[in-house]
């Protein structure tokens, strides 16, 4: 499915968390989803909502590389002021 719709597989949970994509029925969290074949090639060929997804996408990277490079320079300054 990720394919069809130009994503990488590990990116589907990130649109049905952001509303983007809604499976089918009503699962539970930690349930396996499913999709209807008709609405992931409508969205395919949708530009407006594929410019929606895309902008989430880059968003939640954006957000978890940002907290990434946080996160190793406060530990480069933790290991520089217990040398010093």
């Amino acid at each position: 499915m990720g394919q069809i719709l130009g994503f990488e597989t590990h990116e589907i949970p990130l649109l049905v968390g952001k509303r983007l994509l809604k499976p089918l029925g009503n699962p539970v969290p930690n349930a396996q989803k499913f999709f209807a074949a008709l609405t992931i090639i409508e969205l395919a060929q949708n530009v407006d909502w594929l410019d929606k997804a895309t902008k989430a996408l880059y968003g939640y990277w954006n957000t978890r590389n940002t907290k990434k490079k946080s996160n190793s320079f406060q530990l480069d300054s933790e290991q520089t002021s217990l040398t010093t």
